[in-house]
This record gives C-alpha cells, structure tokens and sequence, in this order.
C-alpha cells in the first residue's frame, strides 16, 4: 500500500491551519480597538463639546417687567 503525503485535513502546505489564520485576521482589528480605547483611557484627550445648561433667568424675564409683576397686586 501506498503512503498518503499530504497534509492533515485543515492544514495547508506552510503548515498554519485555516482557523488559526482566521484567529489571526479577527483578532488583530480587535486587539487595534483595544489599544486604542487604552491609550484614551490613559491619556484623555480634552473635550471641546459645550454641555447644555437651562437658560439663565434674566434670559426668560426683563427685571423691568419682574417689578411690574411683583407690584400688581397691590396698585390700584
């Protein structure tokens, strides 16, 4: 009988299998977001988002019209 030569099922002629090839090209994006998310956690970049706030209350009322109201229950 004849021997068989070739490879193993799964392995190609360089002798790395598929799935540790395909390991390889998942992990490495992966492994790029992680370093990244890392160095941000590390070392923060400053923020130049503004952070809404409620608007002030000489934005809403005139201090003018606020005597007004303030005194009309009492004018005549």
């Amino acid at each position: 009988m004849a021997e068989e030569t070739s490879a193993p099922a799964g392995r190609d002629g360089a002798g790395q299998s598929r799935r540790s090839f395909l390991t390889y090209l998942v992990a490495a994006p992966t492994l790029a977001l992680v370093t990244r998310a890392g160095a941000d956690a590390l070392a923060p970049q400053a923020a130049h988002a503004v952070v809404p706030s409620l608007p002030e209350v000489a934005d809403l009322v005139d201090l003018g019209d606020l005597f007004i109201l303030a005194g009309a229950p009492t004018s005549s």
